[in-house]
Parts: C-alpha cells; sequence; structure tokens
C-alpha cells in the first residue's frame, strides 16, 4: 500500500504504510518491519526492497540511469543498516549509479527528532550535505530520495532542497512509514 504524502516543488512524496511508533503500544506488522529494516535485518530489508522495486516497476523506472539517496541518520559517520542492503538490492533491478555510497552526509549530529530534537526543515538542512565530488556526478542526473519514518515530512523536504541544489533532480521521495497516533 504506496500512499501519497505530500507534494514538495513538484516532487511527490509517497509512503509505503503508516507507522505506530513503539511508545504507542500498538506496534502492528509494518512498523515492527520497519524496526527491523532500521536494523538491517534481512527479511525486512527483502520486504522493502521487493515493495519499492514492484512501485518503481509501477512508475517507469526502467534501466535509465538513477541515483538513490537516503535521509541520513542522526548521528554524523552512522547509517541506517537497510538502506545499504535495499540500494543494493535496487541495484539488481535498476541502473543505480551509487549502489556502494549514499549521497547526503551528516556534518555533525543532531538530536534524533523522535528523543526530542527539532523536527525545523532549517535545522536538518544545517547539519547535512553533498560533498562537492558527488554533487558533480548528480547534477542533472536523476535521484531517488528514500527515508525510514517521517513524522512531517520536513527531513524529506530538507533532503530535496540539498539534492535539487546540488543541481539534482529528484524524481520521487518514498519513505517507508508516516507516524500515526492511536
Amino acid at each position: 500500500m504506496v500512499f501519497h504524502v505530500d507534494l514538495y516543488k513538484s516532487i511527490p512524496i509517497v509512503a509505503m504504510g503508516n507507522y505506530y511508533p513503539v511508545s504507542s503500544g500498538s506496534v502492528d506488522i509494518h512498523s515492527r518491519q520497519i524496526l527491523d529494516f532500521k536494523d538491517g535485518k534481512d527479511e525486512a530489508v527483502s520486504v522493502f526492497s521487493n515493495k519499492l522495486i514492484t512501485y518503481l516497476r509501477g512508475k517507469g523506472l526502467g534501466r535509465q540511469p538513477v541515483f538513490v539517496a537516503t535521509i541520513p541518520s542522526s548521528t554524523h559517520g552512522r547509517s541506517h543498516a537497510g538502506f545499504a542492503k535495499l540500494i543494493k538490492n535496487l541495484s539488481f533491478e535498476f541502473s543505480v549509479q551509487n549502489p556502494d555510497y549514499n549521497l547526503i552526509l551528516r556534518t555533525k549530529t543532531k538530536l534524533a527528532a523522535h528523543k526530542g530534537g527539532s523536527r525545523r526543515k532549517e535545522d536538518a538542512l544545517a547539519s547535512t550535505a553533498i560533498p562537492i565530488d558527488i554533487a558533480r556526478k548528480i547534477g542533472g542526473r536523476s535521484v531517488i530520495l528514500l527515508d525510514d519514518i517521517t513524522t512531517t515530512t520536513n527531513s524529506i523536504k530538507a533532503g530535496i532542497d540539498v539534492l535539487t541544489d546540488a543541481g539534482a533532480l529528484v524524481r520521487i521521495a518514498v519513505v517507508l512509514g508516516r507516524t500515526m497516533r492511536r
């Protein structure tokens, strides 16, 4: 179940399902799979890889070259284990130009939003960057942007901003889950 969440700079932001936080007391299967994905568990990575491949095929993504960017972890130098595996899986189906690295880097650690950190887009922008050598590669090129969970879409919008400022053509932004409260 992929559904429209927002439209930003004419770029659709879609979610692959709803996410119910552990604190809500009612974590469903999709939410548990997202948590397992963040831990890099193979079964969850496979589930999301298959869903995303099916969705992107339906959107007409064939063998044309594409870059895949992910919103980085809140912690500088850390990445979500699931995304590295997912991007590799996508590269078997599509002509992913960066199967071994992310385009967006966290330049300094910020307090995670779910732990009380800022959800403001400006704060997300202030702690992310695209290295110059990567910016040269993505100018005028198609990019798919991924994130694990969104509550306000501000992080994904910041990712769109940093990519488009580097000259990338962001085609779509996909989040694994949109935060819901019960």
